[in-house]
């Protein structure tokens, strides 16, 4: 009977741990999916910066060579200009975007992990309770 009683302590302990390892595993990958999602939203902003560098840089590279030519900054020179500085700022604009879905992807998986999380601790207990209700029969039917 002795030996029962151990058996679903072991049990127990067994389901237990299992349950805890996958609770922490749960967690950490949520930790990793939320902190590679403000990565993500970081990135996309530091690039959009860069990029709204570069537009002005460009913008000002052409207003000096269309002045230098004597042209005037007017009619399709400056329909040009004006459709440069829209390319690139939409390019700005789809590079803050796509790092919003990549943020809002790896939220999405911080949430499911976080589901996970309390799906392994429900599994536990039912898991636990089982262990229990097994052993506690066969430690009856051993008495």
């Amino acid at each position: 009977m002795a030996l029962a009683v151990l058996g679903v302590v072991a049990s127990v302990a067994g389901t237990f741990v299992q349950m805890s390892a996958a609770k922490a595993a749960a967690d950490h990958n949520a930790k990793v999916a939320e902190i590679n999602a403000k990565v993500a939203r970081q990135q996309a902003g530091a690039d959009a910066k860069e990029k709204r560098r570069e537009r002005l840089r460009l913008m000002g590279q052409i207003r000096n060579q269309v002045a230098g030519n004597g042209l005037q900054t007017t009619g399709s020179v400056l329909d040009v200009t004006n459709d440069n500085f829209l390319t690139a700022f939409h390019d700005e604009k789809m590079t803050v975007y796509q790092g919003e879905v990549r943020a809002t992807d790896f939220e999405n998986k911080a949430a499911g992990e976080k589901l996970k999380k309390k799906a392994a601790g429900f599994e536990g207990g039912v898991g636990i309770v089982s262990d229990l209700v097994t052993g506690a029969g066969k430690v009856l039917d051993l008495a």
